[in-house]
């Protein structure tokens, strides 16, 4: 008897990369896996008191798997969606409540604080409150954030966070995090990890001058692998719960995280490697689900 391919849905954003679109699904396509690409902006929660549905254009959507390739404003929902999913033995990678926690980079540095990881001490505070004082070069971003946007670099000793606050451009209703400069100036690791295993690695270099190691502020790239940094993302993607992560590590001494990507990108990645994490992931969802 033949078996039935697996079915996935793909949550993804209208505005993803198309060269990151390619990557999900050439290789959904080269271990079997039959795709259904499900814009955020066209799902709805069906409720009533005989029923309750996620529903794609209309539609009760009933998958094998669920991937979430993005999250955003869909969060809300998505949040409730991923409750009705698990209800019905419907997987969900990465699950809501664990990409909740490492989105906010607050809230997961807490989880590695539990968990005994070496992270970059953080600090969380509103617009216009306060924090202890701080006398080193001092990043401050929103603390949930993405693609490098929002972060402001301090080199001067500040006694108050206030006028930090003030001048960081983040949501009106959301905290902002402050964070040490620790490491090599201008560089940091970026570590893929899918199921338990680092599968790829690169060192991203800020422009000359920079401080922001983002590609897409147009950092330059190159491949390497480290095991000292591949075990610690390794660990710090299983303390959060993700199934796959992007996780950012800085060289000080010993190595720190720096903060970990629930819904990454790796067009960059694949280009510097070689190595497309989403043939991993695809294969370890198979695996999780006795699809092999």
């Amino acid at each position: 008897m033949k078996t039935r391919p697996m079915s996935a849905a793909l949550v993804s954003d209208p505005r993803v990369q198309p060269e990151l679109r390619r990557l999900w699904l050439e290789a959904a396509g080269r271990e079997g896996i039959e795709v259904t690409e499900v814009p955020g902006h066209r799902l709805s929660l069906s409720v009533d008191e005989n029923r309750c549905e996620v529903l794609f254009d209309g539609r009760t959507m009933s998958p094998d798997v669920v991937v979430l390739r993005t999250a955003g404003v869909f969060m809300p929902l998505l949040t409730l969606a991923d409750k009705v999913w698990q209800e019905r033995g419907i997987a969900t990678i990465n699950s809501t409540k664990s990409v909740n926690i490492a989105r906010d980079k607050l809230a997961s540095s807490l989880v590695f604080y539990k968990s005994k990881i070496p992270f970059v001490p953080t600090s969380g505070f509103y617009r216009g409150g306060g924090v202890e004082e701080i006398s080193s070069a001092t990043i401050v971003k929103p603390a949930v954030g993405s693609q490098g946007n929002g972060v402001m670099l301090y080199n001067d000793s500040v006694s108050a966070m206030e006028s930090l606050g003030d001048t960081v451009k983040a949501r009106e209703e959301g905290h902002l995090v402050a964070q040490p400069f620790l490491g090599p100036h201008g560089h940091d690791l970026r570590c893929f990890v899918v199921d338990g295993e680092c599968v790829a690695m690169m060192r991203r270099h800020a422009l000359a001058g920079g401080f922001i190691n983002n590609t897409n502020k147009g950092g330059r790239v190159e491949s390497l692998y480290l095991r000292e940094a591949a075990d610690l993302a390794v660990k710090a993607t299983e303390s959060l719960g993700l199934f796959y992560a992007g996780v950012d590590i800085v060289e000080s001494n010993p190595m720190r995280v720096l903060e970990v990507n629930s819904l990454p990108s790796f067009v960059k990645l694949k280009e510097a490697t070689d190595v497309n994490p989403a043939d991993y992931i695809w294969r370890g969802i198979k695996r999780r689900t006795g699809r092999v």
